[in-house]
């Protein structure tokens, strides 16, 4: 396939994403999403369309503002940020290690808390009481 039209199809299934995107949000507006951009309303509807190749950076924005990571536009992979915390993510990322390396993170997971709940109890016991 030349570069041309792979370009071409790469830039009309990010701007597929973003549309998509755009229009979870309570139906946010083209006028809307591109004023918090700083871009003109044509030039999301360019993005979106697929006829102009948009930037990291702006990419980025997009993202962080419709709160998607940036492989959700890239790859298609990914749930939106407030629908997925970074502990599920880690935890769905566990899933694909072998149980020998699940184990060990398990264990280091365990040991790391267990430490945690000590010290924390130690300055519980050096704080004044506010009775």
């Amino acid at each position: 396939m030349p570069n041309d039209v792979k370009r071409k199809r790469i830039n009309r299934t990010i701007g597929q994403r973003i549309r998509d995107a755009r229009e979870a949000v309570s139906g946010l507006s083209q006028v809307a999403l591109a004023a918090d951009l700083n871009i003109s309303q044509q030039q999301l509807a360019r993005y979106e369309t697929g006829r102009s190749m948009i930037s990291a950076a702006t990419l980025y924005q997009i993202a962080v503002l419709l709160k998607h990571s940036m492989d959700y536009f890239t790859k298609g992979d990914d749930e939106p940020t407030q629908q997925r915390p970074p502990v599920a993510r880690m935890v769905a990322e566990l899933d694909t290690l072998s149980s020998e390396l699940q184990d060990t993170i398990s264990n280091g997971v365990f040991n790391t808390v267990k430490v945690w709940k000590k010290q924390t109890a130690k300055l519980r016991e050096h704080q004044p009481c506010h009775e």
